[in-house]
């Protein structure tokens, strides 16, 4: 049995929260019933004690982490068909596909983005905490997109202050439906939280809603389905998919936050109006993380990432709206 520490000190950002919500926003590479089973072990300390999963924490608290990893489930390096958009000494930036998620669970054990990670760079293991693989931030499952990844402990601290005080910008592409109207605003700003009933679902004003802000606007637009640019201001949890669907403009494909009835009708409704349509529905929601601009941590200068969009996608994109140049004039809000 390997054993690993990690110390945590609680600013004002997370004040409040409870432990086990902050470990799992700390420690992305372990899903939050992992980091509760840590807890219900006894391998979490407040100010040197023992705490439960709810108990709240404060402003200059310590917290300390024991890991025990089983040296018989360690990470499965696997390699992976994985496009790499950037990379040098201090960074990568893949274009993560639809379908992969980005840790090892208990329903998928393999081929998740740590294990493309543990093959192609593992002495980055460490980096940013205990096998986290110098991950900055994450993609739904079933979104595709660019993805940032740090090689060393100083890149990754620098990224994660730019996230932090929000200087980098991201630029989501989504297909969704449903009627424009005059009095919608083009940003969002409505509290997430976690659904009552489902806990992987979030929910406007769920349980311990965050305030969350999305801005939005049409490129294109046909028989009330729109190509949209999308830019999350905040970083919630399903964020652009649930303000979405809020606004009566689910994405197609989200299976969480559309419900297949409602898809069902939307894809009767364009081939009446189309006549044409490239498939029954889709295998993935329509949702993909275009562009990415960040200043470099080394080289001080604005970086633009830019993920080419998946074929299914880009499928639909022509299909319904023909051949569509993505122009930054067109992409920025």
């Amino acid at each position: 049995m390997e054993v690993n520490e990690k110390t945590f000190l609680v600013t004002q950002e997370h004040h409040k929260k409870r432990i086990d919500i902050f470990l799992a926003e700390v420690l992305p590479q372990f899903s939050r019933a992992k980091i509760q089973s840590f807890i219900k072990n006894k391998l979490v300390l407040i100010n040197s004690k023992w705490c439960k999963p709810s108990k709240e924490i404060k402003v200059n608290d310590e917290i300390k982490i024991i890991f025990q990893e089983d040296n018989n489930n360690q990470i499965i390096p696997q390699e992976m068909a994985i496009e790499i958009l950037y990379e040098d000494n201090w960074l990568l930036a893949i274009n993560k596909p639809a379908g992969v998620v980005t840790c090892p669970t208990p329903k998928f054990k393999t081929h998740t983005l740590i294990n493309y990670l543990a093959f192609k760079l593992p002495e980055i293991s460490p980096v940013g905490g205990i096998y986290r693989y110098g991950i900055l931030h994450r993609l739904d499952k079933d979104t595709s997109g660019a993805l940032l990844i740090a090689k060393d402990e100083n890149s990754f601290n620098n990224i994660s202050l730019q996230f932090k005080e929000r200087k980098i910008e991201k630029y989501y592409l989504a297909i969704a439906f449903g009627k424009i109207v005059d009095h919608i605003s083009n940003t969002i700003n409505k509290p997430i939280g976690r659904d009552f009933k489902e806990g992987k679902r979030m929910k406007i004003c769920g349980r311990r809603a965050r305030f969350a802000t999305t801005k939005f606007k049409a490129i294109k637009t046909t028989h009330n389905l729109h190509l949209l640019s999308i830019k999350p201001v905040t970083g919630r949890t399903h964020q652009i998919r649930v303000h979405m669907a809020s606004i009566g403009l689910p994405i197609i494909g989200d299976k969480m936050y559309l419900k297949s009835k409602k898809l069902k009708y939307i894809l009767s409704h364009l081939f009446s109006c189309n006549k044409v349509i490239p498939y029954n529905r889709p295998s993935r929601q329509l949702l993909h993380a275009y562009k990415i601009t960040f200043i470099h941590p080394v080289y001080n200068v604005k970086k633009n990432i830019i993920a080419p969009i998946p074929t299914e996608m880009s499928d639909y994109i022509k299909t319904f709206f023909g051949e569509v140049q993505i122009k930054d004039e067109e992409l920025h809000i």
